[in-house]
């Protein structure tokens, strides 16, 4: 029976990550292009932050980091030489708190549940 249903996990795992990195891709694009058409230079606040990725192998901190790269807004600058750090530009670096949750919620809780089955 685990034999049958392990499939479908990894299934809906895939459709999870798909549909997480899209929402998150389509998210950003929109709010990237109001705050270059509509928001001052003076209020843009570009920023280096760091995410802790202790607790993922390295194939899922590359796969992070290529997410990130892709999702407009924000690139992975460099991953650290022990895969526990990643640095990151963001193009509104405002609230490095929330970035940091929101690409944890968005990217990598999905990227996890998807390459841990």
């Amino acid at each position: 029976m685990n034999k049958l249903i392990k499939p479908f996990k990894k299934i809906i795992s895939a459709a999870a990550f798909i549909y997480s990195f899209a929402m998150a891709f389509i998210l950003s694009n929109f709010s990237i292009a109001i705050s270059i058409l509509f928001q001052p230079i003076k209020d843009m606040y570009p920023n280096i932050i760091t995410l802790n990725v202790t607790k993922m192998t390295r194939r899922e901190v590359i796969m992070l980091s290529h997410c990130i790269t892709l999702t407009p807004g924000t690139t992975t600058i460099k991953v650290d030489n022990d895969f526990n750090t990643l640095y990151i530009h963001c193009f509104n670096g405002l609230d490095p708190a929330g970035t940091r949750e929101s690409i944890y919620k968005q990217l990598a809780k999905p990227i996890m549940r998807l390459a841990r089955w």
